[in-house]
């Protein structure tokens, strides 16, 4: 699991870092009505739970910090000089309703949004070179929202192909509990990761491996509001191989 978990995280790191960076450029296009951004939020995390020396703890407070890392992407998505626009054709075969694209060191991106109605469209393109590889327009991620905020789905794919990287979403219940669910693809295998809060701030989580649809649970844990918590750990075949708790 370790090799697989340690893979994730350094996914998670690079496409953070990307994005970010590309959110420091300064564009030249005016600023007319502000864009709609994803509503993906932190994951609370309660202090005593974050300061446990209890290994498993601690694993789970590494898995949350992954889910809050993803919910970090929804600040690029729309920056503030996001522009109005009317005359743009791009995927899906009709015009954005904002858009924006800068140039820096030969990469160039795209950030798109289109307005469906009852929901929104999000879509990151890069044409040039990074220095590693050469995209022509290629879509490098693919986001939508409810536009009441209570859901999302975002999507990532590998360097210059359509094949799926990474999967997020996120979203809330009739109780107000919400949800974060990564999958993240490797070479044979994907690992899952769902992480729940509930309003008072109590949650659980399940990290599962396996290949497409196919998951085995290896870890699952639940904590309370005041950071206390307990967790079960599975072999290969989702057999139960140990369980504890921390205070």
């Amino acid at each position: 699991m370790s090799r697989r978990v340690a893979k994730f995280v350094l996914g998670v790191l690079i496409m953070a870092g990307f994005v970010g960076c590309s959110k420091n450029s300064s564009p030249t296009e005016p600023k007319k009505k502000e864009a709609p951004t994803i509503a993906a939020h932190q994951v609370t995390i309660p202090q005593k739970m974050a300061q446990s020396s209890d290994p498993n703890a601690q694993l789970a407070v590494g898995f949350i910090s992954m889910a809050n890392g993803f919910s970090n992407f929804g600040s690029n998505f729309a920056p503030t000089s996001l522009q109005k626009s009317s005359s743009l054709a791009a995927s899906p075969n009709d015009d954005p309703t904002w858009f924006r694209t800068w140039t820096n060191a030969g990469l160039t991106t795209s950030v798109s949004i289109y307005d469906k109605g009852d929901t929104y469209v999000w879509e990151i393109r890069l044409s040039g070179t990074d220095g590693e590889n050469s995209f022509s327009d290629w879509l490098f991620i693919h986001a939508e929202q409810s536009q009441d905020r209570s859901s999302g789905t975002m999507t990532i794919y590998e360097p210059v192909t359509t094949k799926v990287s990474s999967v997020f979403t996120w979203g809330k219940d009739a109780e107000n509990n919400y949800t974060l669910t990564m999958i993240a693809n490797f070479d044979a295998a994907a690992a899952k990761v769902v992480v729940l809060q509930r309003p008072d701030n109590s949650g659980s989580l399940e990290y599962s491996e396996g290949s497409q649809n196919n998951f085995v649970v290896q870890f699952t844990c639940q904590w309370s509001a005041d950071g206390s918590g307990s967790w079960t750990s599975y072999d290969d075949n989702g057999k139960q191989t140990g369980s504890g708790s921390w205070n």
